[in-house]
């Protein structure tokens, strides 16, 4: 299969300029940004912004669960053996915004800055804040679900590996858009550059990261490079 593969790599670099986002990606990422519409008519008025908020108390608990079932997708979730454990895993993975997650990966210079326009009106101080704790929490529990659903995957061609690769460019593009903090998360950009990454390559990122990662939430993220490698066929590590 790989004989075959180089045989064609020219072809195939030519066919990858024609990869697309697929529909199901395209529909979350329009969704998404059609919250933005949505949200409006609950901050039409102080009344009704007040009323809206009195559901926000826990909103953030809306991505909890996608992140829990993305540990346990990554094979490596028994290692969290407490509840406490896997709610300071998850915690750390969701709040990606502090750095945590992308020092792993080395690029905090790649990191996306936040939003700078805060203290322009303090009377539009409430109605931001409302929309982007809710977009937030979507797009962070649209992460957990997309990575989740990632590691069931049963294999990984080449040619899917770039599909999986130009659904999450897609994706990370509308949470970028968004201009929300802790968004996009960094695991996403490193899901898809080991989509595509050549296979070597891949077989000696994770070898090297094998000692590095400890417990867990390095575990965790080890885990998902792991998996990656193993849908692609990639060993020796």
């Amino acid at each position: 299969a790989e004989d075959n593969e180089e045989q064609s790599s020219s072809n195939n670099n030519n066919d990858s300029y024609s990869v697309l986002p697929q529909v199901y990606i395209t529909q979350v990422g329009e969704h998404i940004l059609a919250l933005v519409q949505a949200l409006e008519p609950f901050t039409s008025s102080p009344e009704a912004l007040m009323l809206a908020n009195e559901v926000m108390e826990d909103v953030k608990d809306v991505a909890i669960q996608p992140w829990k079932d993305f540990v346990v997708s990554t094979g490596v979730g028994g290692n969290v053996t407490s509840p406490i454990a896997l709610e300071e895993v998850v915690s750390s993975l969701i709040n990606s915004g502090s750095g945590e997650v992308a020092e792993w990966f080395h690029d905090d210079d790649d990191k996306h800055p936040a939003d700078d326009d805060d203290d322009e009106e303090g009377e539009d101080d409430g109605e931001a804040t409302f929309c982007n704790e809710w977009l937030g929490v979507v797009g962070s529990a649209v992460t957990g679900r997309l990575l989740e659903r990632i590691m069931r995957i049963q294999k990984l061609g080449k040619r899917g590996g770039e599909h999986l690769n130009a659904d999450l460019n897609y994706i990370l593009n509308v949470l970028t858009a968004l201009g929300l903090s802790d968004h996009p998360h960094p695991l996403l950009q490193r899901i898809g550059e080991l989509a595509i990454m050549d296979k070597l390559e891949l077989r000696d990122v994770i070898r090297a990261s094998g000692e590095g990662y400890g417990d867990g939430l390095g575990a965790i993220i080890r885990g998902a490079e792991v998996r990656i490698a193993t849908l692609r066929g990639v060993s020796g590590y």
